[in-house]
């Protein structure tokens, strides 16, 4: 593989990354507060993934949390994110 390609491919991962974030604050700025994984369920984005890309935003005080839920199907707590 060139350093060309090597490039390439390295600008096509992070413009992936760019666009998985920009789908994940919409879908918070849309349909929060909303926990993690029903921004996957919402987008269709790993739920890893969705993790990774929540927190770059939230670094980035773009989203903030709105509050603290217990999922229906885990019983577990969970954070509610909305748009700052």
């Amino acid at each position: 593989m060139t350093v060309r390609q090597i490039s390439i491919d390295a600008f096509r991962e992070l413009e992936n990354k760019l666009t998985q974030e920009q789908i994940v604050f919409n879908c918070i700025k849309e349909e929060g507060p909303i926990c993690d994984r029903d921004i996957a369920y919402e987008t269709g984005i790993e739920k890893t993934s969705v993790c990774g890309r929540r927190n770059s935003l939230y670094k980035k005080k773009l989203i903030i949390v709105k509050g603290i839920d217990r999922d229906p199907t885990t019983g577990k707590k969970v954070t509610l994110w909305g748009v700052n």
